[in-house]
């Protein structure tokens, strides 16, 4: 009965020693970016950078999410599992894509966005997580377009 149970311990520890399955990786924000050459997205309105799994979680620090080829993807300050502050995301090849800032993992005040060839896309506020005010679109030739969301 003795050996049942110590094996039975062990068993548990050991089980209990994995990775939980979290595939987002934590690493410095200070990483060099190299350029691969391959074509980006354009983006209308920006969305939230957190991962679902972060964002659900209680953690604290510095997050950096990578491309498969390790290219920084998204990077930005997660305080109690919410995304708080200046938030930026690239483009697989390293090229800015967007930025913006977060208090308690909701969007708040300015957001940019870029097309792939730097050209930028949008420009605006958000309060409560929502585009308020006037807010500017650009397309990829540089052409203005404008439009009011209203709430200020």
């Amino acid at each position: 009965m003795r050996k049942i149970i110590i094996v039975a311990v062990c068993a548990f520890a050991v089980s209990c020693t994995g990775n939980p399955g979290n595939d987002t990786k934590k690493t410095d924000t200070a990483a060099a970016v190299k350029p691969s050459g391959n074509k980006g997205l354009s983006v209308s309105e920006p969305v939230s950078p957190v991962p679902q799994q972060v964002a659900d979680s209680i953690w604290n620090g510095d997050f950096v999410e990578r491309y498969p080829n390790g290219i920084v993807k998204k990077r930005g300050y997660i305080a109690g599992g919410r995304a708080t502050g200046e938030w930026f995301t690239f483009y697989d090849d390293g090229k800015q894509w967007s930025h913006g800032f977060y208090k308690n993992g909701v969007r708040t005040g300015l957001g940019e966005s870029w097309y792939h060839s730097g050209q930028k896309s949008s420009e605006g506020q958000y309060e409560n997580g929502k585009p308020v005010g006037p807010w500017k679109y650009w397309s990829e030739e540089g052409m203005l377009d404008e439009k009011d969301y209203g709430g200020k």
